[in-house]
């Protein structure tokens, strides 16, 4: 595997990704840790190898042309979000439209 650019391992996304990702890999080679999406982005633009990211993180780049996301026989990667609220403040209108959008099937 083409050495590989990843976010700060510190960060929860990094985690969740490793523990998704490592599993069906023979190898993986890390040469770069980075601190933000923007930095891996920018190491990827500049060729010097490959980069992890999400799709929404590289959306407008690849709509733009010359970005292109590779397809792989990897499983869909899932993640679990939580929704904080703070019990001392009302949430507005549109706080509580997304909420309810958030917890409706």
């Amino acid at each position: 595997m083409p050495p590989g650019s990843c976010a700060n391992p510190a960060l929860a996304l990094r985690e969740a990704s490793d523990r998704w990702l490592i599993p069906h890999l023979t190898q993986m080679e890390v040469e770069l840790e980075l601190g933000s999406n923007e930095a891996v982005k920018r190491v990827v633009a500049a060729g010097l190898g490959l980069g992890c990211l999400s799709r929404l993180a590289v959306k407008e780049a690849i709509a733009r042309g010359g970005w292109w996301s590779l397809p792989t026989t990897l499983p869909p990667m899932q993640r679990t979000l939580s929704i904080v609220l703070h019990r001392a403040k009302k949430l507005g209108a549109a706080a509580e439209g997304f909420l309810r959008h958030c917890t409706t099937d």
